[in-house]
């Protein structure tokens, strides 16, 4: 006794033979043109009943069986012309018929041994089929973009499921590929696939020659989570300045210094306006500096600095986006010393510096202290560790700085910037009109003047950087023409240098 589905594959083929019996001599085929359209869709119907598997046809012998298939499975067209095709092709060419007949036993043949299960076996087996294509939320893979801590793995990496050698893209391949692997650590281009689901707000360690990969949609895990949420510290407006060249690639202000007003100009005094060869053109100032710049900035201190008393962090020199100093807890400085400096922004973010020329870490600008609120700041943007052109990308998703669109006190959103206008430095201290330009005056009247003393031709903008009195009126002289070229902005005497409250014994 056969199996029932094997049965009805066996009536399928006997009734495919009997429709395609030869004829007796000089009658005609049924899938020839002079057969009867009804004949042969008689026979087919036949072949219809044998594979929709009815009861009588696939059950032991003697026995006829209550019907076990599907409601989906019994369904019947609600034509005869639905399923008889020599009908709808009586008229058409006889291998077009014989075609498409042979294709509707194909697909009734298919259709009975996937659609009608012929025993309880058979419909459990379908039933588990389908359970088993459903994910199991605990198996699925981590969702959002690999990333990295950069030299730190987490403290519990969890078991590791599988090793092998690669950068990081064919690290993150692997582990994407493998079922149980949620996050790795890259050592060096050993790779270990980890069991571990990894945030990124994980306790983490630094490690020399390895670190942690996790995926997420995340893009900044301070360690402290009150660096993820705003702040609720005052909120400063105030007006920054920069000393800068014409033309040039415009960056944004991150990774460098500003100043105050009185700030710039002790800066171009003491160091900028001795020179007329500058970089190499005759006639330009120290690295062709020819105007003031004015940025306003909205700062907003985060917690862990208000945390401390504090409002403003040590203030940073920058040397091509690379902070060089100081260090705190690090007697080194200077170029390639940014690392040194990640344990603060891992501590407090991303919070503007700020240092009164003077006092430490500039103690020996001592003249500094003669001009009015003399104060340099420094304005921290993405991986201050590195030089502009050696910072990657993961480096930049790590210290991601805190120049924003509106700051919150988060400790990667602290700062943000406008433009407020420029002076041109030849025009505000007299050289033009009265020259044609600086190269014109340098050839005719020598220095513009120094830290010691005037320019020549009785150019006396710059005269003794040791009176205070001096110095207060130049400063008021720039405010004052700021105020007159941009009249809609606020008063420079209206935005002043919020108080530099920066402690060393406090930080």
């Amino acid at each position: 006794q056969a199996p029932a589905k094997q049965t009805a594959v066996a009536w399928a083929v006997l009734a495919h033979q009997v429709v395609h019996l030869p004829m007796e001599s000089g009658a005609a085929s049924p899938h020839s043109s002079s057969a009867s359209p009804r004949t042969t869709c008689l026979l087919s119907s036949a072949t219809l009943l044998v594979l929709l598997g009815f009861p009588f046809l696939t059950a032991s012998s003697n026995t006829i069986s209550e019907p076990s298939y599907d409601v989906e499975a019994s369904w019947i067209p609600g034509s005869r012309s639905d399923f008889c095709p020599q009908e709808r092709a009586a008229d058409a060419e006889p291998e077009a018929a014989q075609a498409e007949t042979e294709k509707m036993h194909t697909y009734l043949l298919q259709s009975s041994m996937s659609r009608n299960p012929t025993n309880k076996t058979d419909r459990m087996s379908a039933s588990e089929e389908t359970k088993d294509e459903m994910i199991d939320p605990a198996l699925a893979p981590p969702i959002g973009k690999w990333r990295s801590w950069g030299h730190h793995v987490a403290t519990d990496e969890g078991e590791t499921i599988a090793e092998s050698q690669g950068n990081s893209d064919e690290c993150a391949a692997r582990c994407d590929m493998h079922p149980t692997c949620k996050s790795f650590a890259l050592c060096g281009r050993s790779c270990y696939l980890k069991a571990a689901v990894l945030t990124g707000f994980e306790t983490r360690v630094y490690n020399r020659y390895c670190s942690s990969y996790f995926k997420t949609t995340a893009t900044y895990f301070p360690k402290d989570a009150s660096l993820a949420r705003p702040s609720d510290a005052t909120t400063y407006e105030f007006y920054v300045y920069r000393a800068q060249a014409y033309g040039g690639i415009e960056y944004p202000l991150a990774n460098v210094n500003t100043a105050s007003l009185g700030g710039v100009l002790w800066y171009l005094h003491n160091e900028v306006i001795g020179s007329c060869r500058g970089k190499s053109t005759w006639g330009e100032r120290k690295f062709a500096i020819a105007r003031i710049r004015r940025f306003k900035v909205y700062y907003k201190p985060t917690a862990p600095l208000r945390r401390r008393g504090l409002n403003f962090a040590v203030l940073k020199s920058f040397d091509a986006g690379q902070a060089t100093g100081p260090h705190r807890n690090a007697l080194h400085a200077g170029p390639g010393s940014g690392y040194l400096s990640a344990g603060e922004w891992e501590e407090y973010g991303f919070p503007v510096g700020c240092g009164k020329l003077g006092e430490w870490p500039h103690q020996e600008f001592t003249t500094g202290k003669r001009y009015p609120d003399a104060v340099w700041y420094s304005m921290t943007g993405p991986c201050p560790l590195h030089h502009y052109f050696g910072q990657s990308i993961e480096c930049k998703e790590e210290f991601p700085g805190g120049l924003c669109s509106s700051p919150t006190g988060q400790g990667n959103c602290t700062y943000t910037v406008e433009d407020a206008g420029e002076l041109d430095l030849d025009t505000l201290v007299g050289i033009r009109p009265r020259w044609h330009n600086r190269a014109h005056f340098c050839s005719r009247c020598g220095s513009e003047g120094s830290k010691w003393g005037r320019g020549g031709c009785g150019l006396r903008f710059w005269d003794n950087i040791w009176n205070s009195w001096l110095n207060a009126r130049r400063t008021e002289a720039v405010a004052r023409a700021f105020d007159e070229k941009y009249p809609s902005h606020p008063r420079c005497a209206d935005l002043p240098p919020p108080p530099c409250d920066f402690d060393r014994r406090m930080y």
